[in-house]
């Protein structure tokens, strides 16, 4: 642990260790030195990841990610470790969508194991005390950095509404297979580019991700081929598979690279 020098927002304690130097670009396994700065794309990942393992809502992981973009805009990033941001993200996004799942002990146990898989566990001892209290403390200085402004408007309420009306319609498909959390996971992916969320409007986002995943099982919406042009007059054959190869090609494609 090392205090940065600078004003006040750099006076906090990193509160999440940074790994050790690997040549590797993936969190899991791979670590930076202290001197290096990850890629804002592995921050996002680094976030979801974080989020999937807390069991935190779906919106939470989206929130945060968002809450890191913003930040990336400031000078903040220069000089507090992006992992300890990334991790003051995760808890103030829990509030503002009023997660109870995730609590900020499990939050800095959890950040440790991702960044330090070889490690053995945190035990509740003087340094752990001495990162939940520095993560606190960043809290509030991230929320002040962002003016408090927390609230983000996300393509979930109207997936939902999308999905309510085809599971009406066909039943039997949303029962064999897992559409409902497979959708929400593929949208939850796509904010690792954050601008491709921000960028398009929240239905274009929404009607993509699902006609991926009934794509993905082979599902044709019964007597309506065209089922997006139901719950948008904007959307057309051609934005939709250009929206859907973006994905692809921007989420999926790009990480196995």
């Amino acid at each position: 642990m090392s205090n940065s020098d600078g004003d006040d927002g750099c006076e906090i304690v990193a509160v999440v260790a940074g790994p050790s130097t690997s040549s590797s670009d993936d969190p899991s396994t791979s670590n930076l030195s202290s001197k290096e700065t990850p890629r804002p794309r592995r921050i996002y990942e680094f976030i979801i990841r974080c989020c999937i393992r807390l069991e935190a809502l779906n919106r939470t992981a989206c929130t945060s990610i968002l809450l890191m973009k913003r930040l990336y805009e400031r000078q903040i990033v220069k000089c507090i470790c992006n992992y300890s941001l990334a991790t003051a993200c995760i808890l103030i996004a829990s509030k503002s969508e009023e997660d109870s799942a995730v609590r900020i002990r499990d939050v800095v146990n959890c950040a440790h194991r991702i960044l330090n898989p070889d490690e053995p566990a945190m035990e509740v001892d003087d340094t752990f005390w001495t990162q939940r209290r520095s993560l606190g403390r960043l809290e509030f200085v991230v929320l002040r950095e962002l003016s408090f402004e927390t609230y983000f408007e996300h393509p979930h309420q109207l997936l939902s509404i999308y999905l309510d009306t085809l599971v009406s319609w066909m039943p039997q498909e949303f029962e064999k297979f897992p559409i409902k959390d497979e959708v929400f996971s593929v949208l939850r992916d796509c904010y690792v580019i954050p601008e491709f969320v921000l960028e398009h409007s929240k239905e274009s986002v929404a009607l993509a991700v699902l006609s991926l995943v009934l794509k993905g099982h082979n599902i044709t919406v019964p007597s309506c081929r065209d089922f997006y042009t139901i719950f948008s007059k904007h959307m057309t054959e051609k934005k939709l598979r250009l929206l859907e190869e973006e994905i692809l090609q921007d989420v999926y494609y790009q990480r196995l690279k």
